[in-house]
């Protein structure tokens, strides 16, 4: 009875000590994070809002959808999908200032495949690149005329590789952690549609 009395004294102690040891470890640096940037804060009813997307990989670099790697040529090669409503992993979206969305239709890209899968290590090494730390990857478009009340609204941009087959891909030796398999996503950016 003794015994079970101090165990009933000194397994609670250890609990706390145990939850404080999970509290104090170091916390993992984000694998990129995501800036959005807007040309001005102020617009007209109807008036684009051009917005470029910046996703910056962390201090141990990441691997990101090549599908979203944007390059030079892209604007003038329509078959490569890289215009706004195409663009694999990158998004912006209108949101009124409670979260909600704002927008009437849709216009950004999630990185997915449309044919069967090969298996996992090929296509790791097939569909996803690696940023090096520091290294940036930016993408421009346009939230079109969307038709909205006037007053203040937030754009906020992620990138999301969000598609199941990439969570299969996380494990693997050659990803060594380091692969973006969640979104992304920027601070808010609060705007004023007049």
């Amino acid at each position: 009875m003794k015994l079970l009395a101090a165990l009933v004294l000194v397994l609670p102690s250890c609990l706390l000590n145990v939850q404080t040891a999970s509290d104090n470890a170091p916390k993992r640096p984000p694998l990129a994070t995501l800036t959005a940037h807007l040309e001005k804060t102020v617009y007209k009813d109807g008036e684009p809002i051009q917005v470029t997307l910046t996703l910056r990989a962390g201090p141990r670099g990441a691997y990101v959808s090549k599908w979203s790697k944007v390059s030079p040529n892209d604007q003038q090669n329509s078959s490569v999908g890289r215009h706004i409503g195409n663009v694999s992993g990158f998004d912006v979206s209108l949101l009124t200032l409670d979260g909600k969305n704002a927008e009437s239709i849709g216009h950004g890209g999630v990185a997915d495949r449309f044919a069967p899968a090969p298996p996992p290590s090929e296509r790791f090494k097939d569909e996803f690149l690696f940023l090096k730390p520091g290294e940036e990857e930016s993408w421009r478009g346009k939230v079109e005329s969307t038709p909205v009340k006037p007053g203040k609204y937030q754009i906020v941009g992620v990138y999301m590789p969000d598609y199941d087959q990439v969570h299969e891909l996380v494990g693997l030796p050659e990803a060594r952690g380091l692969l973006i398999a969640d979104i992304v996503g920027s601070a808010p950016i609060i705007i004023t549609i007049e």
